[in-house]
């Protein structure tokens, strides 16, 4: 139950709180039901924020219309072929941050040309490629690697942009 896996997390976390809790993904029927739960421990304390991840509009729109406060983050899968401009849209109308995961595509697009190409021109790996292309779409990203030099490679994103054209491409 959402009661005992809180309580479990905030045991566990013994930090007083919980920093964020989410949806993992909708749940037919559930979704307020289990939203207004998290609420619940949000007034009480024990977590600071609520949020969902895979909810797309209509689910969305399902807590608004039960009259449930908007969520703080929707993390979605987010890369350049599965831009959701509609959800995201959404999202950023309602003022609900969208996390992209999986910006890199598990490495099974790094030999796309448009990828090699901009890695060539920019002097960066596919993988930052990807990465910048989340951040400059206004999508907070987070990448997955467990290996300490992957992890320093996909924070360099920062000082530099793909250009408009090809973001455009992407």
């Amino acid at each position: 139950s959402v009661n005992s896996f809180i309580h479990s997390s905030y045991d566990r976390l013994d930090s007083g709180y919980v920093d964020q809790v989410l949806i993992h993904s909708p749940d037919g029927g559930r979704n307020v039901e289990t939203y207004k739960s998290l609420l619940e421990f949000k007034k009480e304390g024990l977590v600071r924020s609520v949020g969902v991840s895979n909810f797309g509009v209509q689910h969305l729109k399902g807590l608004e219309e039960a009259g449930l406060p908007t969520p703080s983050v929707n993390q979605i899968e987010f890369h350049p072929w599965f831009k959701r401009p509609e959800l995201v849209k959404y999202c950023k109308d309602k003022g609900i941050v969208v996390v992209g995961y999986c910006p890199i595509v598990r490495g099974q697009k790094f030999d796309d040309p448009e990828i090699v190409k901009l890695s060539k021109m920019l002097n960066k790996t596919p993988a930052q490629i990807l990465i910048r292309y989340s951040v400059q779409s206004g999508v907070i990203t987070i990448p997955k690697s467990g290996k300490p030099q992957r992890i320093k490679e996909n924070s360099e994103v920062f000082d530099w942009e793909i250009p408009q054209e090809s973001m455009d491409v992407l």
